[in-house]
């Protein structure tokens, strides 16, 4: 274990936890900026915008994390987390076919991101040399010589790190960052499909019955319509609409629904 050196993390979604977890075998002081209030519990927050969507775990997923934090498996489904198992469980269709059901072995953590992030989020706060700075924002760099020495929050705070790691995501301000201290910002390539989701969670009817555990209902070939259904904690659906070149599901009850019932198979729509 170090003993010495800071680490600093903008970040702290999975991204950011696991870059924290990882650094602190490695330096005595770890520094996790994230610019929301983490709340404290299971909840959403605005950093995440895809949290509100469906997210499963699966098994390389899950051998990192309880390779990282061990028992953290037994702990998601003894909290509501539910072990599917993808060939067995799952009712699948796929350019207009149902398919093969089979026992593989395959197994996927099904729950809430929100559920999982803040189970993992708890084990990293619990860290020692791990520090939380939520409700704040990281506004630059600093540089010594030709290395990064530190991260300027806004408000002009500076957090002296020998090692700076951005896990912000898509909002990374990391090229504008490296262009106001004179550096080379990395080329970009975009490619757009126009994507859009609409998510919504449901309730398990009492005493619902189906031969499935899941269902995925893609398109035939030319189609532009997908839904996702996985269950969650507390006794909850994660239903996921995906349409793509701006064929995007609505967000009232209506549309949700009326894009549900316009999927290849009436499965989904009927649950």
């Amino acid at each position: 274990m170090a003993t010495s050196g800071r680490a600093v993390v903008v970040g702290g979604s999975l991204g950011g936890l696991l870059a924290t977890r990882v650094l602190a075998d490695h330096f005595a002081e770890v520094v996790l900026v994230e610019r929301d209030r983490f709340p404290a519990g299971p909840e959403a927050r605005k950093g995440v915008p895809q949290a509100r969507h469906l997210h499963v775990l699966l098994q390389g997923g899950e051998r990192i994390l309880e390779a990282y934090f061990p028992g953290l498996r037994d702990e998601l489904l003894r909290d509501g987390a539910t072990l599917l198992d993808m060939a067995g469980d799952t009712r699948w269709r796929f350019f207009g076919g149902w398919k093969r059901r089979f026992r593989s072995g395959l197994m996927v953590l099904s729950q809430s991101r929100a559920f999982l992030e803040w189970k993992v989020r708890e084990r990293v706060e619990a860290l020692p040399g791990v520090r939380f700075r939520d409700g704040a924002v990281a506004a630059g760099l600093t540089l010594a010589g030709d290395r990064v020495a530190g991260l300027v929050l806004d408000g002009g705070e500076t957090v002296p790190a020998d090692l700076v790691v951005d896990a912000s995501g898509r909002g990374s301000r990391t090229p504008r960052w490296l262009a106001a201290v004179g550096r080379d910002v990395p080329p970009e390539t975009e490619v757009a499909v126009d994507v859009g989701y609409a998510s919504r969670f449901y309730r398990r009817p009492p005493g619902f019955q189906a031969d499935w555990r899941a269902l995925m209902i893609y398109p035939r070939a030319g189609g532009t319509r997908l839904g996702v259904l996985f269950p969650a904690e507390d006794g909850r659906w994660m239903v996921t609409l995906v349409g793509w070149f701006g064929d995007h599901p609505g967000a009232d009850d209506s549309a949700f629904l009326d894009f549900a019932r316009s999927l290849d198979a009436p499965d989904l729509f009927d649950a």
